[in-house]
């Protein structure tokens, strides 16, 4: 029931108790004044209680209606997990088997101990569209760098960030990478220093920006559809100018702004958590939510600090979760993990699992989503 609502009821019963008080000494000589305004008084009275009655009784079928609903969820929820926990045990016993994974066809005729010596020797980042040549040097990386950015030859990849335990495709993370050799590439991100030297940092995060709008703006999408994941630079995160740009990209494209995720290192987590800029409260404005990664310990993730600087993923590499896992003096349990950042309404995304022996583990951990190798390789966006 509406304000206007109540408010007319309890005028409709004042005004009939004054006018009690005021007319019935007029209609009943006899009557004293005193008792006319103790009848007006009874009937305001009256009228409250009867207004409060009802009031009451009608809250009270509503909230019974919203108990209804929320068993009903809860129902529809419980035979959502009965149904997730059978899907797991199912992969559990295929990831047992060893025919579950990208390495099934490579498994096929090998022995179990064969298996899972192929699943254990898949290295990070050996993928066929992953590899990096490790014998560059800075000049090297350097030129690299302004020949690929002047010949227009910065592809933007992406890959799938899973939702487990079904390891079914939610969100997409865009990262740029460099043509080096047949088969290599330079990832930008990881000569970071060495990329804002030659100026064109800038440059390349903005193509990482558009391409992960574009996607973002696909026909059908709205703010339920699967984010764009997009890691920044960090000099760009200090660059006032790129902010800048950055925003009056993302006011023109406020519907797709809603699905991008920029990803933040942890040294980095003052550029929004502090005094921000004023380019970052427009980005923040627009709808953009942040992903932290670089972090080493999620057992140390304050949700306070989360919940002020917009985080809504956070993002810890395989081996630093499982070794937390594994430890038994580290403290760790993963349901007080996953309930301080159910208070500041953050996910866990594990990076880098590299092989289904990685991925049987992150699984056991309970994670939310994870994203690496063993997925397969990254795509062209």
């Amino acid at each position: 029931m509406s304000f206007l609502r109540h408010f007319a009821i309890a005028l409709f019963y004042t005004a009939a108790a004054i006018a009690v008080a005021l007319t019935l000494p007029m209609v009943v000589p006899d009557l004293g004044r005193w008792t006319a305004v103790a009848l007006g008084a009874l009937i305001l009275l009256f009228g409250a209680f009867v207004h409060e009655s009802a009031t009451r009784s009608r809250r009270r079928l509503t909230l019974l209606d919203a108990l209804e609903e929320s068993h009903a969820a809860r129902r529809h929820l419980v035979g959502e997990l009965a149904d997730a926990r059978a899907e797991l045990r199912a992969i559990r016993g295929g990831l047992a088997a060893g025919v579950v994974g990208p390495v099934l066809a490579s498994a096929v005729g090998d022995t179990q101990a064969e298996s899972t010596a192929k699943r254990r020797a898949v290295p990070l980042d050996l993928t066929a569209m992953m590899r990096e040549p490790d014998d560059l040097s800075g000049g090297e990386v350097t030129v690299a760098v302004r020949k690929a950015v002047t010949d227009n030859r910065v592809e933007v990849a992406t890959w799938p960030i899973m939702l487990l335990p079904q390891r079914t495709p939610a969100h997409v993370e865009c990262f740029p990478r460099i043509p080096v050799r047949d088969g290599e590439f330079l990832h930008p991100h990881r000569h970071a220093d060495r990329v804002n030297d030659t100026g064109h940092a800038a440059e390349i995060d903005h193509r990482v920006l558009l391409r992960a709008v574009n996607l973002a703006r696909l026909p059908g999408r709205d703010w339920r559809s699967p984010a764009c994941f997009v890691a920044l630079s960090p000099h760009n995160l200090r660059n006032a100018a790129f902010l800048d740009d950055m925003a009056a990209f993302l006011d023109e494209n406020r519907e797709a702004a809603k699905r991008i995720v920029l990803e933040v290192d942890l040294d980095d987590l003052p550029v929004i958590a502090g005094s921000r800029k004023p380019a970052v409260e427009r980005i923040v404005g627009y709808g953009v939510r942040f992903a932290i990664c670089g972090v080493g310990k999620v057992t140390n993730v304050d949700p306070d600090l989360l919940l002020r600087a917009q985080i809504r993923f956070v993002m810890v590499e395989a081996q630093a979760l499982l070794a937390q896992a594994r430890n038994a003096f580290s403290g760790f349990r993963m349901a007080e993990v996953k309930g301080r950042l159910d208070r500041a309404a953050a996910d866990l995304i594990v990076t880098d699992v590299t092989d289904q022996e990685t991925l049987l583990e992150v699984l056991d951990a309970g994670a939310d989503f994870a994203v690496g190798p063993v997925f397969g390789p990254p795509s062209l966006a």
